[in-house]
């Protein structure tokens, strides 16, 4: 059972060392506005897609409802597999999946309201009006909170 438990923080803390290793690199090579350098130049540099049918009804509207109705499915799911005997043996699976989506919603909701970062085009780099402050540099306390980054698509099936 113990090595069956120092396996396991071994996986998590092989994951979390190479999370951290990919976002030094992201940051020391600033691969993130490279990324979005491109999107914005694609775009005529301009966001035109902010507002699009495409991204913000079909992906942003559309992934928040897509996203709650799957997380409302296997909770049912879930709740059927205590009462139907053809659903026992997907319990465990179930409740791994809802706890699992749960969490993760949950973890990206504490991170949004803890991490103080601006959509790309509210930066000037992008023709926006605020600067740039990175994620581990002292925020101004002149500037607002924004409620932007990161991206709380599966945070926002449960706070709706």
């Amino acid at each position: 059972m113990r090595a069956a438990l120092l396996n396991v923080l071994k996986s998590v803390a092989s994951v979390w060392l190479l999370f951290l290793i990919v976002m030094s690199v992201f940051s020391i090579l600033n691969i993130d506005f490279t990324i979005t350098d491109v999107i914005y130049r694609f775009q005529g540099n301009a966001w035109t897609w902010k507002v699009a049918l495409i991204t913000q009804d079909v992906l942003h509207t559309g992934g928040k409802w897509l996203s709650l109705a799957m997380g409302l499915v296997t909770l049912l799911l879930l709740i059927l597999s205590t009462v139907v005997t053809r659903f026992k043996a997907y319990r465990m699976p179930l409740l791994y999946l809802f706890s699992a989506t749960l969490l993760s919603t949950l973890l990206v909701a504490t991170l949004k309201q803890l991490v103080n970062m601006e959509c790309p085009w509210d930066l000037v780099r992008y023709g926006g009006e605020r600067d740039f402050i990175g994620l581990l540099n002292t925020r101004p306390s002149s500037m607002p909170h924004p409620p932007a980054f990161p991206p709380g698509m599966p945070a926002q099936a449960i706070r709706g």
